[in-house]
């Protein structure tokens, strides 16, 4: 019950009145008063509705200008093909020094093979003894095919 209490004061479902953590919602709200000179110094619309409004004009804009580009295929790398929006992949551009940044970072690291890795985890954490036997309970009696099931 109390973690249920707990989740309930964390989503603000219920409030501790004089609380500073778990206050009530409309609390953290400006009064209507307030937002108005806020608004006006951001050049925002004062009401949400007005602003949900601006933004969805917006982006009808921005969806009808894609389709009209799309349709008359002056986008680079996207097409309409059999009905379906098709992407081609950008392909990251490295630079000759980011390459020779990027060996030299490799050598230095150590040669390790995953399975060493893992198994040095295991033993460290014993992350292996919360996969158990669904029918029995027990651990798992191969350590070395448990981890060769968790990499594949």
């Amino acid at each position: 019950m109390l973690a249920h209490l707990r989740n309930k004061l964390r989503s603000g479902d219920v409030w501790v009145e004089r609380s500073s953590a778990y206050r009530r919602f409309d609390s953290y709200m400006l009064a209507s008063a307030e937002v108005v000179p806020i608004t006006s110094e951001l050049g925002l619309p004062a009401t949400a509705d007005a602003w949900l409004e601006s933004r969805a004009r917006e982006l009808d804009r921005r969806l009808k200008r894609f389709a009209d580009r799309l349709g008359k295929g002056k986008l680079d790398g996207v097409a309409m093909r059999d009905g379906r929006l098709s992407i081609t992949p950008v392909r990251a551009i490295a630079t000759p020094e980011a390459k020779r940044l990027a060996e030299r970072l490799d050598a230095l690291m150590p040669r390790a093979r995953i399975t060493e890795l893992l198994h040095e985890a295991a033993r460290g954490t014993g992350f292996l003894s919360a996969f158990t036997n669904l029918r029995t309970g027990d651990p798992c009696p191969n350590e070395n095919a448990l981890l060769a099931a968790i990499l594949a």
